[in-house]
C-alpha cells in the first residue's frame, strides 16, 4: 500500500536581542550555509528577526524581516540556485568582483552552484525561493551544461511575473490544513523553475547540433507520445521522456518544436487535460467527484487556472461537464 503524501515542512520563529541573535544564526546556517555572519544593532534601539519558512521536496520559499544591519558570506551549495524579492531595506551583493545593490521591488538571482557571494542588509523584509539547478538544467534541455542567469536582470515586468508565482506557489505549501499530493508538488516546483527562465535566462536555447537534428524526426516524436500517453498521471520529466525515446532532451523538444509545434511537457499538459476532461464526463451524480479533486489529481494545481484553461479548450466550464 502506497504511503500518504508528506506534508509540507514548516519553520516559524521570532525573536529579538541575544535571542534573536541565535535565531539569526541557525536561520542563515540551515537555509543558506553562511560561512560567516556579523549582526549589528540597528541605530535607535534594539532589534527582531521573523522568520517563516516552507520546505517542499526539492525547493522551499522562506520570509525574513529582520531590523538589524547583517553581513554575511555564503558558500553557494550544490544543486542549488536561490531567487530573492526585496520587500524592505537595502541589499547588497558581492560574487567576486562583480557587485549589485538592490530596493523594495527587486528581484534577482542571489547565487548559483560554485559561486560564493557576499551580502550586507539592513531593516531587511525579504522573501527567497530555492530552487535545483538540475531541474533548471532540465527545463532548459541543457543537462549537461550549468544554468547561469542573465547579467542584465530582469524587466519590472518578468519582475512582476515572478512575484505571483513565486507568492502563488508559497501559498499553496504555506497551507497546514491541505495535503498536497506529490505530482501537485513536483507541478509546482516546475512552475517555479519555468518561470526562472523565463524571468533570468541568459539566452535561448542555443541551435541544434547536427546529431540533435538528425534526431529531430517523426519517430522520436511518436516514441515520446507513446511513452507520455502509457501513464500520463505519473510524474513525468522531460530527461525521462527523452529517454524512452533514446534521444537527448534537446533532441526531443527540437523535434516537437518542428512537427507539433510545441514542448513536450506542454504536450504533456494537454494529455493530463483530456483525461481530467475524462474523468469529468464519466462521472455520476452522487459519486463525489468535485473539480478541484479531478484537477489536482491530474496535476492542475489551482483550480481557477485549471477551469480557464478547461474553459479555453472545451469552451464551458469544468463544472458543466460534471453536471451533465
Amino acid at each position: 500500500m502506497s504511503s500518504a503524501p508528506a506534508l509540507p515542512r514548516h519553520t516559524e520563529y521570532s525573536g529579538s536581542g541575544a535571542f534573536g541573535r541565535a535565531e539569526v544564526r541557525e536561520y542563515f546556517d540551515r537555509a543558506h550555509g553562511a560561512g560567516r555572519l556579523s549582526v549589528g544593532h540597528p541605530a535607535g534601539g534594539d532589534w527582531a528577526v521573523g522568520v517563516v519558512r516552507v520546505d517542499d521536496d526539492g525547493c522551499s520559499s522562506s520570509a525574513i524581516t529582520l531590523s538589524a544591519e547583517v553581513d554575511l558570506t555564503v558558500t553557494a551549495r550544490e544543486d542549488e540556485v536561490m531567487i530573492t524579492s526585496v520587500a524592505g531595506g537595502p541589499v547588497g551583493v558581492e560574487h567576486g568582483r562583480a557587485t549589485a545593490r538592490y530596493g523594495p521591488g527587486d528581484v534577482f538571482v542571489a547565487t548559483c552552484p560554485q559561486a560564493d557571494w557576499t551580502c550586507e542588509t539592513g531593516n531587511a523584509a525579504n522573501s527567497t525561493t530555492v530552487l535545483p539547478e538540475s531541474l533548471l538544467r532540465e527545463l532548459a534541455g541543457e543537462v549537461d551544461r550549468p544554468w547561469r542567469p542573465s547579467a542584465r536582470g530582469p524587466e519590472p515586468g518578468q519582475v512582476r511575473q515572478w512575484q505571483r508565482t513565486a507568492r502563488f506557489v508559497n501559498d499553496l505549501l504555506s497551507d497546514r490544513e491541505t495535503t498536497v499530493s506529490p505530482l501537485v508538488a513536483t507541478s509546482v516546483a516546475r512552475l517555479l523553475a519555468a518561470t526562472a527562465l523565463a524571468v533570468f535566462a541568459d539566452t535561448a536555447p542555443s541551435a541544434p547540433t547536427t546529431g540533435e537534428s538528425r534526431d529531430a524526426h517523426p519517430a522520436t516524436v511518436r516514441r515520446a507520445i507513446a511513452f507520455i500517453e502509457a501513464d500520463p498521471g505519473r510524474d513525468l520529466t522531460l530527461t525521462e521522456i527523452a529517454a524512452a525515446a533514446f534521444v537527448t532532451a534537446r533532441a526531443l523538444q527540437y523535434a516537437f518544436h518542428r512537427h507539433l509545434g510545441i514542448t513536450p511537457m506542454a504536450y504533456l499538459r494537454r494529455v493530463r487535460l483530456s483525461g481530467a476532461h475524462q474523468e469529468l464526463r464519466d462521472a455520476t451524480p452522487g459519486d463525489g467527484v468535485t473539480v478541484t479533486a479531478v484537477a489536482t489529481r491530474w496535476g492542475f494545481a489551482n483550480a481557477g487556472r485549471f477551469a480557464v484553461t478547461y474553459r479555453d479548450a472545451y469552451g464551458h466550464a469544468p463544472s458543466s461537464t460534471l453536471r451533465r
